[in-house]
């Protein structure tokens, strides 16, 4: 194994152990494009399938959102003020844009796909229980370029899509339906 499986690997770990983790991303994806664009596949695929990255990627997002809200109610603010995530230097979007960033990049280059169980978590963490209504905005555009194909993008297939319009959009409150949601439902 190469320094940069090695050190793949650590982050990983760190990662499903919740050490750092939006670090563990970042440095994950820093690391991966370090290899050719046409050659990122394979050691995406040994982190999905070894790691089960998808699976610890979703599990995190849920438990930061649980921890955000705790948070949020612990400090007595209202969820729609709450603005600081698990590291006080950073913004709490700037956690959530993290990781829909690194997601977009997994999902792009390990020609990965979403189940529609992940896309409901998905949506149910970053629309529906948003802590902010920045977040919603950060999903509708991250579901919007997910649907348009596009060099070097992740694109959802006909089945998600599907599903993201009929189930999800169809039956939402259209008062939280932002910009980047209009835009993704035309």
């Amino acid at each position: 194994m190469t320094n940069r499986g090695q050190y793949l690997e650590l982050c990983a770990e760190n990662y499903a152990k919740n050490v750092n983790a939006r670090q563990s991303l970042e440095l994950i994806k820093k690391i991966l494009e370090t290899w050719p664009k046409k050659a990122r596949k394979k050691p995406i695929e040994q982190l999905a399938r070894k790691n089960r990255l998808l699976t610890v990627f979703f599990d995190d997002l849920v438990g930061y959102k649980k921890e955000e809200a705790v948070k949020a109610d612990e400090e007595g603010k209202d969820k729609k003020k709450s603005k600081k995530g698990h590291d006080a230097r950073l913004s709490h979007m700037d956690h959530i844009k993290t990781r829909l960033d690194f997601l977009q990049f997994f999902l792009s280059y390990g020609g990965l796909q979403l189940s529609v169980e992940q896309v409901d978590i998905l949506w149910d963490s970053l629309i529906v229980d948003a802590l902010v209504p920045e977040e919603r905005e950060a999903c509708f555009s991250w579901l919007e370029r997910c649907s348009v194909a596009k060099e070097d993008s992740f694109v959802f297939d006909e089945g998600i899509m599907q599903h993201l319009f009929v189930e999800k959009m169809a039956n939402m409150d259209c008062r939280v339906v932002t910009r980047a949601g209009f835009n993704l439902f035309q």
